[in-house]
This record gives C-alpha cells, structure tokens and sequence, in this order.
C-alpha cells in the first residue's frame, strides 16, 4: 500500500509540474488564436521631466512606482511596468501605451493613437516580471506636444 501510495504522489507531482509550464516557450492558448483580455488600465497624465538632469529637452514622464515611464519631444516613448500573474498555468502578459489630450486629471480624454504594445512575456506559477519596453507615438511637432494623457494597458492571452 505504502509503495502505492508513494508512486501516486510521486506522479501527481510530475502532473503539477507539467501543468505549470516554464517560462520559456510559447503559451499555447495564444497558438490557439486567443483573444488578449484588458486585465488593467490605467489613465495618467504627463509631467515636465525633472530640470537640470541629464533629461533631454522636452521629455515628459508618468506614473510612479510600479509603472512609469517617459515621451520625449520628437514622440518616442518608453514604459517599464511590474506584472504579476495570479494563477500557476502559464499566461502570456503585454503592456502598452494609449496616448491622447485631456483635462488635467485625464478623466476626459480625446485618445489620439491606438495601442502600441512594447512586451509581450510569459508568465508561470504565480510570478512577477518586470516588463519594459517602447516604441513611438507616430505623431509630428504639435501632434506630440499636445499630449497630455496616456493610458497604459495590460492585457493577457492564456490562463490570467
């Protein structure tokens, strides 16, 4: 009964482990041609990046903590953010940027771009990544000076 009983648990083990994947590899709910769900969004405005560093010129940062960021004046944009994922079966994990003109608290916004995605990692057995990233707003001159607002989105393929 004894040796029973160890090869169960010893095959039940092998069942988890293979049932919480690795990190590496492609989520295979995304092969299945998944649809990504918004797990988080997140509106906030632009500030003048801090003076006398080693900013450039015209660059604007947001957020704080475990997402932030910057745009610079020509429309380049980058974006660092934490991602934890709940479960133990693996889900693939993206985050992007939204950017638009608004009211100073960015309540009322006119967004301008669509979604611009500049990760997409995989995550397993309840971890927490950092994801970072950017890419370029596609805006000219006024185009990009008038942004005041992005909206920073998370969205997830597989088991989130």
């Amino acid at each position: 009964m004894l040796r029973y009983i160890r090869r169960l648990a010893s095959g039940l083990v092998a069942v988890v482990l293979s049932a919480g994947c690795a990190s590496q590899g492609t989520d295979p709910s995304a092969a299945a041609g998944q649809e990504p769900r918004v797990m988080a969004l997140a509106d906030l405005s632009l500030a003048s990046a801090a003076a006398g560093g080693s900013e450039e010129a015209g660059a604007r940062t947001f957020g704080s903590g475990p997402i932030q960021g910057r745009v610079d004046a020509s429309g380049t944009w980058s974006l660092r953010g934490e991602i934890t994922h709940r479960g133990l079966r693996c889900a693939t994990y993206e985050l992007g940027l939204i950017a638009g003109r608004g009211d100073a608290s960015c309540t009322q916004v006119d967004w301008v771009t669509e979604a611009d995605f500049a990760t997409r990692l995989t995550h397993c057995n309840a971890a927490t990544r950092i994801h970072s990233g950017g890419g370029n707003l596609g805006l000219r001159g006024p185009g990009v000076e008038s942004i005041n607002c992005v909206r920073v989105v998370i969205r997830c393929t597989g088991a989130c």
